[in-house]
């Protein structure tokens, strides 16, 4: 069982790793309805609503240009441009509840995982990577991640089913 879910722990963060290497950093355009220039209640943030999945995030002004949202499966990763290819900055992804109830409590114990929400059938969780995803060469970019990175726990408590 342990060696299933570390098997399952690196097919997660090579898939993550894969795609941030593949894809380019033009924003991809999907079903979701992101409607990142919106305003949100407050006029230093912008409101990011996935209508797929039928949640908000509202993510600090300052951001504003500088991050690219991905939707690929189950997942929905926010990246720095800056940091491409790399950047991943955290990650929202959507489980069935049976195979969360299965996996959840290991991958909390291997990975920066946390469960945000649940719906029904349905569990939402957030990640951070697990290594390093910005240049530590360049000391702008790296700024520049590590001060976006700090604001994850306050877009983290503003997630909200709709």
């Amino acid at each position: 069982m342990k060696k299933t879910l570390i098997v399952l722990m690196m097919s997660i963060m090579s898939l993550s790793l894969l795609s941030a290497c593949t894809e380019s950093t033009k924003p991809m355009q999907s079903a979701v309805n992101e409607t990142q220039k919106g305003k949100s209640s407050e006029s230093n943030l912008i409101l990011y609503e996935n209508t797929k999945y039928n949640f908000t995030l509202n993510i600090p002004k300052k951001w504003d240009g500088k991050y690219v949202v991905r939707e690929k499966d189950n997942n929905i990763t926010f990246f720095s441009k800056a940091n491409q290819p790399g950047g991943e900055l955290f990650n929202i992804q959507v489980w069935a509840k049976e195979k969360w109830n299965k996996d959840g409590d290991e991958l909390i114990k291997l990975i920066h995982i946390s469960k945000i929400a649940e719906q029904g059938d349905t569990v939402y969780t957030i990640n951070t990577p697990t290594d390093v995803q910005y240049d530590n060469q360049d000391e702008k970019k790296k700024t520049e991640y590590l001060s976006m990175a700090d604001d994850i726990n306050s877009i983290k408590a503003s997630f909200k089913l709709k």
